[in-house]
């Protein structure tokens, strides 16, 4: 009985995949079949168009295509967003229709059907020579009723003389379109990172230089402090890839620039080549709304204000803020926490003391990870600003002048370094977070995250 059962159920599985595999059969076939039954209102390739005319009620735009972009005739010194013109290309290429009948031209024909006045006239061209020119008139008169063909136009094929019932969905995007919506959104394509060997930063009135020398990067106004190199090519990144959410077209151009706070800019941005030649100005206004960027004589890009710390960087940034920087980690062979707290280094090995002479070292020192442990975070802790030429009132400010705590790290003779002391200050007003901190060799403050000193605790346990 039991065996009965299972041949039961494993034809009724066996029937149900069948019915299945048929089902998808059928959708399949009926997909390839419907693809084959569609009407294309016209027969180019993609590859066939070299130059576009776009006419609509309000201007004209005219595309040219160099090599394999795209580009507008209007506006040589922008680029045209490829993808946009492209779609245009391919909407079209593959346009379907409803019905197709002969046109007799005529006046009146024209007036009934829209094309005397048309809401978009366009051409497309390969080698100078028409291929593609047509007239999109009325929408379709149903007297009311519904459907997709209702949402339907006409349109007159002047080549081929003949009108179509076309898709809406295949025009209502191109109606609203003006040049404005072809430009690349990228405002930062026309400089080639790997050229820049010179910025300039001007901001409220400060002015910041750098120049790439060999294979680095110095600050010229501050040539005492490295420069983070791998901050500035994310700098240079940031910027070739900058994009505006939308352009604004200028109409008049002072009132305009006045208005986004062109006139006098909130930071300006020049990149350089080898011969200091400017490879790309940018010029940016700053307003509760958003950042703006004239990218052309009368064009405006806009950009979303969270941007804006960024994109124009406090100098100091580009400093590099290694709390250890030019220290040779390798070669400390102590650690002094106070008059009777020490770690000393012995070969390879830590040991605590309330000496530091090494030669206090007994076998009743215990070695210990902590002080290597310590170093290593030390080494990596990286400020997350800094503050320059400190005063003798801003050490006080900050609680460096009667630190909260202070250390010191000691070399051995190999290292041909001196002794260096950290002193550790307050915390930042209102940010527990983070503290000020200093060495005393260096003449700045660093701003500095507080996780790292709990290693540093660990040394006093």
């Amino acid at each position: 009985m039991k065996h009965s059962l299972k041949v039961v159920l494993s034809l009724c599985i066996l029937g149900g995949l069948i019915g299945i595999y048929q089902l998808d059969n059928y959708f399949t076939e009926k997909k390839e079949n419907e693809k084959k039954l569609q009407q294309f209102a016209f027969h180019f390739e993609n590859n066939d168009v070299t130059e576009i005319d776009l006419q609509s009620k309000s201007e004209t735009i005219h595309f040219e295509k160099s090599g394999n972009n795209w580009k507008l005739n209007q506006n040589p010194e922008l680029p045209a967003d490829q993808n946009a013109v492209q779609n245009i290309v391919e909407s079209f290429a593959n346009l379907t229709y409803f019905q197709k009948q002969p046109f007799s031209i005529n006046k009146n024909s024209l007036e009934n059907y829209g094309f005397q006045s048309p809401r978009l006239e366009m051409t497309f061209r390969k080698s100078k020579k028409e291929i593609v020119h047509f007239l999109v008139g009325n929408r379709l008169d149903l007297n009311g009723k519904q459907g997709e063909i209702s949402q339907s136009f006409y349109l007159f094929d002047k080549i081929g003389n003949q009108i179509f019932v076309v898709p809406q969905s295949a025009l209502e995007n191109i109606f609203e379109k003006t040049k404005i919506d072809f430009f690349s959104k990228n405002i930062g394509i026309q400089f080639n990172p790997n050229l820049v060997e010179g910025i300039d930063i001007e901001t409220q009135g400060n002015i910041f230089h750098m120049e790439k020398k060999g294979t680095g990067w110095s600050s010229i106004d501050a040539p005492e402090f490295s420069v983070d190199e791998n901050y500035v090519s994310s700098f240079l990144t940031q910027y070739q890839s900058l994009s505006a959410e939308k352009f604004i077209l200028m109409k008049e151009s002072q009132k305009d620039l006045s208005l986004y706070n062109l006139k006098v800019p909130a930071a300006t941005i020049i990149l350089k080549d080898k011969s200091k030649k400017e490879l790309q100005k940018f010029i940016f206004g700053l307003t509760k709304d958003g950042v703006y960027s004239q990218v052309s004589k009368n064009i405006l890009g806009q950009m979303n204000l969270k941007i804006w710390t960024d994109l124009v960087p406090k100098f100091t940034q580009f400093l590099n803020r290694k709390l250890t920087l030019g220290l040779p980690m390798d070669s400390i062979d102590a650690i002094h926490l106070s008059k009777t707290l020490h770690y000393l280094k012995k070969g390879t090995d830590w040991y605590k003391s309330q000496s530091k002479n090494p030669q206090d070292i007994s076998p009743t020192n215990k070695k210990t990870e902590t002080a290597s442990t310590f170093l290593t975070s030390l080494e990596y802790t990286t400020a997350k600003d800094l503050l320059i030429h400190p005063t003798q009132k801003d050490l006080k400010k900050f609680g460096l002048l009667v630190p909260q705590k202070e250390f010191s790290l000691d070399y051995n003779e190999k290292g041909n370094q001196k002794s260096v002391t950290f002193l550790i200050g307050d915390h930042v007003p209102f940010d527990e977070k983070n503290i000020y901190a200093k060495r005393a060799d260096e003449d700045f403050i660093f701003i500095v995250d507080t996780s790292w000193l709990s290693d540093l605790s660990q040394l006093y346990n």
